[in-house]
């Protein structure tokens, strides 16, 4: 799928797959999309929902909120940051900004960082190395 013009060149960024469903990012149109699958078949989309992200530029990777699923954690390259987004709205709260280039999230997996987010950053456009890196991003009772 391509960003209608003008663009960056960017599209489809990050892709999740939850309760039957896929979501995305369209880094060129500032959306977050929606697509249910068929149960038995897998084939999309049984439906589709597109989510302009309000004030957010060049949306990157995403996670979904396993206790909400109306919400999503979404990354933003532009603002350099993590941004809590209300899927029903496209209302996008920081949860966590100044970082250079933050381009992939991921939830914790143990019982002590369960409520942690995990973000990579990829130093910006320069690609700077002393920027690069995985920050933890602690949610605590945000996402309970």
């Amino acid at each position: 799928m391509l960003p209608p013009p003008p663009s960056q060149g960017l599209g489809i960024n990050g892709i999740k797959y939850f309760n039957s469903s896929i979501y995305y990012t369209n880094s060129g149109t500032s959306e977050l999309l929606a697509h249910t699958l068929d149960p038995h078949t897998g084939r999309a989309p049984l439906s589709s929902t597109a989510i302009p992200l309000a004030n957010v530029t060049v949306p990157d990777d995403l996670i979904l909120d396993p206790f909400n699923p109306k919400l999503a954690f979404v990354c933003s390259q532009g603002l350099g940051a993590v941004l809590r987004v209300n899927m029903e709205t496209g209302t996008a709260v920081p949860i966590a900004n100044n970082f250079t280039g933050p381009s992939a999230v991921a939830w914790g997996r143990d019982v002590s960082d369960e409520s942690s987010l995990y973000l990579t950053t990829n130093g910006g456009i320069q690609g700077d190395a002393a920027l690069q890196g995985v920050n933890r991003i602690d949610l605590g009772s945000m996402v309970l």
